[in-house]
């Protein structure tokens, strides 16, 4: 798997469990994400450490879990989410900010999409095709995203003015 989709499935992820969750925050180990994403988003961070390629070792830039975390910090500095610090593997008190609360609102049914592969994902149901679309709807909220930038910079409160 390329990082990119590495990178949306996990957002999907999160953002499935911050939506289930809003507007109370939540302490997220980014980790746990990677592990549910099956083992077809670790097979390229695979390598063999012996000839015989029955020991394996990961490649920490293609795996699922060395991209967890950067995923949810980046999420944090584009303004989808906010937490108030990261401690003993885990973010503190994550929630969705407007931003992100109105991407995954964006278009109708798009929540229901988002929670619907996010689940199937974490039951087994339909694994390829859940993953698919969970990173198709996260793709489209950031798509969202950055056509609404403008309006949703507008409309931000100003301090100290």
């Amino acid at each position: 798997m390329k990082n990119i989709e590495i990178f949306e499935a996990i957002s999907g992820l999160l953002f499935a469990e911050l939506y289930e969750y809003f507007p109370l925050p939540k302490n997220i180990d980014p980790t746990h994400y990677a592990l549910e994403l099956g083992d077809d988003y670790w097979d390229e961070a695979e390598q063999p450490l012996e000839e015989t390629g029955q020991i394996k070792g990961y490649v920490r830039h293609k795996s699922p879990a060395g991209l967890a975390k950067p995923t949810v910090e980046w999420l944090t500095n584009t303004g989808f989410i906010t937490h108030n610090g990261y401690r003993n593997g885990e973010f503190q008190n994550v929630c969705l900010t407007a931003k992100g609360l109105e991407s995954i609102r964006s278009a109708p049914g798009t929540e229901n999409r988002l929670l619907d592969a996010a689940k199937n994902i974490l039951t087994g149901a339909a694994k390829d095709s859940a993953r698919d679309e969970l990173r198709k709807v996260f793709s489209e909220m950031v798509l969202w995203s950055v056509r609404n930038s403008a309006t949703l910079i507008q409309s931000a409160p100003t301090f100290g003015g």
